[in-house]
């Protein structure tokens, strides 16, 4: 009989060279697929949440207004422009101008809100992003994601249009508009 000596490997512990590489490898590639994936479904939802924003505050502000044209709406205008709601003095009946609009939906869902409100002082036809106003922003702020309102149509006291933008970092992401009944 012949005794074989063999010798043992119990004392190397650890990974090759090759083995991680091999792992590092697998590794780059799956992100390579899960990433953009992902960035992707981020993307779609953050553009049907701002799509859901955009309906919703177009939705109220016709709201508001057609409440401010049945004469059932008082608005305390504070002497820095917002609208805190009614109390027994300095009431006033308002127009429903963008400016009204704006303040009343900060009153009411500004803090429901992912971005601050803002209006557009001057329409030639069509929002000029030169003339939006943030009234909840602090002067001279200009955020880069906010939800802009326009109040359109023949004279204050009765607009026709309510138009809602969505933007996120200066850029218009969506839009919603609605027509103002009666």
């Amino acid at each position: 009989m012949t005794i074989r000596k063999t010798t043992s490997h119990h004392g190397k512990k650890g990974f090759t060279l090759v083995e991680l590489l091999v792992v590092i490898a697998i590794m780059a590639i799956l992100a390579g697929i899960v990433v953009p994936t992902t960035i992707h479904f981020i993307d779609d939802a953050q553009q049907a949440a701002n799509t859901v924003y955009a309906e919703d505050v177009a939705s109220w502000a016709v709201s508001i207004v057609l409440d401010i044209r049945s004469g059932g709406h008082e608005i305390d205008i504070n002497p820095d422009g917002s609208a805190t709601g009614p109390t027994d003095g300095n009431i006033q009946i308002v127009t429903p101008t963008a400016e009204t609009v704006c303040n009343e939906l900060i009153r009411l869902y500004g803090d429901d809100m992912p971005y601050p409100f803002a209006y557009y002082a001057s329409m030639n036809g069509k929002p000029d992003q030169s003339f939006i106003i943030f009234p909840s922003a602090g002067e001279g702020a200009t955020p880069s994601d906010y939800i802009a309102i326009a109040v359109t149509g023949t004279n204050a006291n009765s607009p026709s249009t309510i138009t809602v933008k969505v933007f996120e970092g200066g850029t218009e992401t969506q839009s919603a508009t609605r027509l103002i009944p009666g």
